[in-house]
């Protein structure tokens, strides 16, 4: 199953299942039950016909739409899992979380490549750069912060938020 970018959206709710949304059509094209927690992020790899989420439990996890349960990705965080992104390129995915930490994810093996760690306070969300060669990480201690996906260093510390 392949969805084309941008014809399709994916969402989730307090009941633990995700749907995936003609964006044309406003018709729910899949329902993805059976996820053991709430579901707090999800996101569409550009590869089409995949999906991953993150939760309550800690995880990430990718699994094909259409088909029973995703499996776990082995690189898990110690808290609450808050954002994902997928790269530009669709070999790796991002995750954020309130341990602090950032974790830059090889999208087929689930694989841990970089664990990015300076912010002092929960990080709530991450974007890539239109290249995929940075992430931006936002963080409840008042910073953003600029990392290089290849080598996992922090590039930059951008302050000046007051609350």
């Amino acid at each position: 199953m392949y969805f084309p970018q941008g014809d399709v959206i994916a969402s989730r709710s307090n009941d633990n299942i995700i749907r995936i949304w003609d964006v044309e059509t406003g018709a729910c094209r899949h329902i993805v039950p059976g996820h053991p927690c709430r579901v707090w992020c999800v996101a569409l790899p550009p590869r089409g016909g995949r999906i991953a989420c993150s939760g309550t439990d800690k995880t990430v996890r990718l699994g094909d739409v259409g088909s029973e349960g995703a499996r776990q990705f082995a690189s898990s965080h110690s808290s609450i899992v808050y954002c994902l992104k997928c790269s530009p390129r669709g070999d790796q995915i991002a995750s954020c979380s309130q341990d602090r930490s950032i974790r830059l994810m090889d999208l087929e093996t689930g694989v841990s490549r970089h664990i990015l760690k300076g912010h002092t306070d929960q990080v709530k969300s991450i974007a890539y750069s239109p290249s995929g060669d940075l992430i931006a990480s936002g963080s409840y201690d008042r910073t953003v912060r600029l990392w290089d996906v290849e080598t996992g260093a922090c590039r930059q510390t951008l302050t000046g938020h007051i609350d």
